[in-house]
């Protein structure tokens, strides 16, 4: 089995380039794969932007898209999290309450 080589902040922003992607803030588009990475970011939502059936995205698909969209979707799991607790919480003191 190949090994995979890590590729640079750099080469990771021209692969998404190559593929379509615009890319208007180097700086910010290198600080955010650093902090959310590669994979998580553009694996993950991918298939909303690409022109279905080719490895190239829709015309005017941005880096800063796919990152709203990233957070978004985590934002949304976070809510659900923090719901999810606010109801077995609620539960429990009514247990208790009720107990």
């Amino acid at each position: 089995m190949m090994k995979k080589t890590f590729a640079s902040f750099e080469q990771q922003i021209q692969h998404l380039e190559d593929k379509g992607i615009i890319i208007s803030d180097q700086d910010y588009a290198e600080a955010t794969l650093k902090q959310i990475g590669y994979f998580p970011l553009i694996d993950g939502y991918k298939h909303l932007f690409r022109v279905p059936f080719t490895k190239t995205y829709k015309e005017g698909t941005t880096f800063e898209e796919i990152v709203a969209l990233y957070e978004f979707d985590s934002d949304l799991r976070d809510y659900n999290l923090f719901l999810a607790f606010s109801n077995l919480s609620l539960s429990i003191e009514i247990i208790f309450i009720e107990g």
